[in-house]
């Protein structure tokens, strides 16, 4: 006979921030840390090096690499915790992107390009809401 584990966790709900109470543990839980290490002689990468970093939480990033429906690079954020406001994302170094062009979930252009000064770019971003952007 199979025994199967259950794991529960219990969240206080408040009601004025759905990020801090519930998406931000969930998505801890669910996505946990993980690392790894190697024997293998090193090579030329740097030990640590920063990722894209965005400037408040409960947004998700789901989507950074080639553009499936063209040239570029895609990015997607997504709202989850019911907050509008202004987003920064600072982009890995290294990354020579200029311009981000907004774009619907198919590769549409929606809006006027977005200028990316030193590795940043800032732009709007509504509660609950996906924004896609075609960097170049």
């Amino acid at each position: 006979m199979l025994k199967r584990q259950l794991k529960v966790r219990i969240w206080t709900y408040d009601k004025y921030d759905t990020e801090k109470s519930l998406y931000t543990p969930a998505v801890e839980t669910r996505v946990p840390l993980q690392a790894a290490c190697s024997k293998v002689q090193n090579g030329k990468l740097p030990v640590s090096q920063s990722g894209i970093t965005l400037s408040r939480k409960g947004v998700d990033l789901t989507a950074f690499g080639p553009n499936p429906d063209g040239e570029g690079t895609i990015l997607r954020v997504w709202e989850q915790g019911g907050n509008s406001g202004k987003l920064e994302v600072t982009l890995p170094s290294g990354a020579k992107f200029n311009i981000a062009i907004p774009v619907n979930l198919r590769g549409e252009k929606t809006g006027e390009p977005i200028k990316i000064s030193g590795g940043k770019l800032l732009f709007d971003l509504h509660a609950y809401a996906p924004v896609s952007l075609i960097l170049k």
